[in-house]
């Protein structure tokens, strides 16, 4: 007894350690955000860039997604997860360099295939190194650390950009360097290497060959909830992206108050995730709440839409930010807790890949509809956004059915 409570000591132990590392990755990954506007700007770039670059790197992401997925069950987590930070700092100083559309898209398409491993190594490694009925709350406790240095990494990377624009690329490359570094000292190895042949395992761990792998897990449950997802992340990809330029465009504020702004997400974002979103998991219908959840987001997106006032505005965005981090951890624990153990890499890599679709599609969206008008990307956000709320209602009723009905 006193030995299995030393492995049960050690194993929080370690998990503390990466909640930690991964709170300084989620730190510095944001530094770059609340300039890359005024970058733009001073480029003398077309409006529409913003939602370029962005999707530029969800593209990647997307692709390779399901890919690391497969690695992550060859090669330990955290082995993948630091050359990705690695690569990731190397990506972001050619981006804060380039001049050109080209230079600039090329960038960020190098910078996707890198942090894609950042993404989908922090939940395979929560997943795979938790206790038996710790992985919901495990991630739980991720999001609300990711949602709360998110912001941070926006409030400090804002205020660096006040200072010299790319202070705040200089800071994010040393960050991710030194937390890639971290990783792979001290974190713990979560899988073995399977001695498999390179050439077997690249042909298994080519983008698509993966997602056909994926048909494996997707019935007609799985495949309702990862649609809503979707719908659910481009609507949420619109709304966030189009803000973050809109106050800086629109209302010519400087990076601090979109640093600020995220800032205070995190806050309430942590508050949230730390009280009402435990109390979700754990006493009430998990799926239930999420529809009621974003519901709530439904209301919030269309008085954006309504109102046009600066202060107002910045409320409701705070508001908005708030409602996706509370949705997701409780979408992360419902998708995780569809897998088992012999496939939690592969279901939880496709995952990160339904996400990131979603986040590139919207970036692209809210680029080009804001090219026409601003407001018109958060018009289309919300005509996107209400088919996501009607799939989770759908989902829910799915798993009520009998199986033998389907």
């Amino acid at each position: 007894m006193s030995r299995s409570n030393s492995r049960a000591s050690g194993a929080r132990s370690l998990m503390l350690i990466f909640f930690a590392i991964n709170a300084v990755l989620s730190t510095g990954a944001c530094f770059v955000h609340p300039v890359t506007p005024r970058l733009l700007m001073e480029l003398e770039m077309p409006d529409y860039m913003f939602g370029v670059l962005n999707a530029c790197t969800n593209l990647m992401v997307f692709l390779l997604s399901p890919m690391v997925g497969k690695l992550n069950s060859v090669f330990s987590s955290k082995n993948v997860l630091a050359v990705g930070c690695f690569g990731y700092s190397l990506s972001q100083l050619w981006f804060c360099n380039a001049t050109t559309e080209l230079t600039l898209i090329l960038a960020r398409l190098c910078a996707g295939c890198m942090y894609v491993t950042v993404q989908v190594c922090a939940l395979t490694y929560v997943v795979n190194t938790s206790a038996e009925g710790e992985r919901s709350g495990n991630l739980s406790v991720r999001a609300a650390i990711q949602s709360a240095s998110t912001a941070f990494g926006y409030f400090i990377g804002g205020l660096l950009g006040e200072l010299a624009l790319r202070y705040a690329f200089y800071a994010q490359i040393a960050v991710m360097s030194i937390g890639g570094l971290l990783a792979f000292l001290l974190l713990k190895r979560d899988a073995a290497p399977g001695g498999m042949p390179l050439g077997t395992l690249l042909k298994q761990a080519n983008p698509f060959a993966v997602f056909r792998q994926c048909g494996s897990f997707l019935d007609r449950r799985m495949v309702i909830l990862f649609l809503a997802l979707t719908f659910s992340n481009l609507a949420a990809s619109i709304f966030d992206q189009s803000f973050n330029y809109y106050i800086a465009n629109v209302f010519r504020l400087g990076s601090s108050w979109n640093g600020t702004l995220r800032a205070i997400t995190g806050v309430t974002g942590l508050v949230m995730n730390s009280t009402l979103c435990l109390w979700i998991v754990k006493k009430t219908d998990v799926k239930r709440s999420l529809t009621i959840v974003m519901g709530v987001g439904c209301g919030v997106m269309l008085a954006m839409i309504l109102i046009g006032a600066q202060i107002p505005l910045m409320a409701l965005d705070i508001m908005l930010k708030t409602v996706v981090a509370i949705k997701l951890p409780l979408v992360q624990g419902i998708v995780a807790d569809s897998a088992d153990s012999s496939n939690s890499n592969l279901v939880m890599g496709f995952y990160n890949s339904v996400n990131a679709f979603g986040l590139a599609l919207g970036s692209l969206i809210a680029g080009f509809a804001y090219n026409i008008f601003p407001k018109l990307a958060f018009i289309v956000g919300l005509c996107i956004y209400l088919p996501a709320v009607a799939g989770i209602v759908l989902y829910r009723r799915e798993l009520a059915r009998p199986q033998a009905d389907k």
